[in-house]
């Protein structure tokens, strides 16, 4: 019989970037953050507090990239996120 294992969402976010062969600074470039948040979001400590909505966002991304990496388009699809993480901000302002 298989035995469960249960991870965490930061877990998740961590095994699913590592699996798609992602750095933490190209999910970092695409959330318009730093490799250093993407480090604090999967290890769960520096202070970094985000909300479930936000993790599952995270994650979504990297699967999002790692589809993207396979067929070459995933330059493309951080620059959109860029772009839409400069849109966002200037929105907000």
């Amino acid at each position: 019989m298989e035995e469960l294992i249960e991870m965490t969402l930061r877990e998740r976010i961590k095994y699913t970037r590592i699996m798609y062969g992602l750095t933490q600074k190209n999910v970092g470039e695409a959330l318009g953050t730093s490799r250093n948040y993407v480090t604090m979001i999967e290890n769960g400590n520096g202070g970094v507090r985000a909300s479930e909505e936000r993790l599952i966002f995270i994650l979504n991304l990297i699967y999002k990239l790692g589809e993207s990496k396979k067929v070459g388009q995933m330059e493309s699809i951080i620059k959109e996120c860029i772009k839409n993480n400069i849109a966002n901000n200037k929105d907000t302002e």
